[in-house]
């Protein structure tokens, strides 16, 4: 599957909302809000918009990758993996932090092929730890 990541757009909320609605809690408010001030970026298909990622500098003014979605049936292409490749592009040099669920064990593994360590877990969901990420040594 090739898709194109390009920066999101206001006419690409309703198919970011779509895929947002497969996770387990609403996202609405937060993703428009990401859209509106320019934090989100997408992969678009054949079909559309296939995938989003949601990044800024809010975490202790560092870049960290909030969020990344892909539809379910466009999964397994690598297209998370081009989602991250492209937020360590616009990160810059210098270190760059995410987090994912520990129940997450897709993510987990794509972190670690990509050289990211492992650096706290928090109690955010309980029962579902987040595993929190640091790549360093970018340049």
């Amino acid at each position: 599957m090739t898709a194109a990541i390009r920066e999101a757009h206001a006419r690409d909320l309703a198919a970011i909302l779509t895929i947002a609605s497969t996770l387990p809690w609403d996202k609405t408010r937060y993703l428009t809000d990401a859209l509106a001030n320019g934090h989100a970026f997408v992969a678009e298909g054949e079909d559309g918009v296939v995938a989003f990622a949601v990044w800024n500098r809010e975490f202790f003014s560092l870049p960290f990758l909030w969020l990344v979605v892909t539809e379910p049936h466009h999964r397994g292409f690598g297209i998370a993996t081009r989602l991250l490749e492209e937020f360590e592009r616009r990160a810059g040099p210098g270190r760059v932090f995410s987090s994912t669920n520990a129940s997450n064990a897709t993510m987990q593994r794509i972190f670690e092929r990509f050289g990211y360590e492992r650096c706290g877990d928090l109690d955010l969901d309980p029962g579902d730890r987040e595993i929190f990420y640091v790549k360093t040594a970018r340049s």
